[in-house]
């Protein structure tokens, strides 16, 4: 994954206070796996 997506996915789960889980469910992606699914 890209250096500056990951960093910027990490300050948006810090702001909201979110879990990974939580912060993947809500913007359509999966953490699992290198594709990033829902972002069209």
């Amino acid at each position: 994954m890209n250096i500056e997506i990951a960093n910027r996915l990490v300050n948006l789960r810090k702001q909201n206070n979110l879990s990974q889980e939580a912060l993947a469910e809500k913007l359509g992606i999966s953490r699992h796996g290198p594709v990033i699914i829902g972002l069209n």
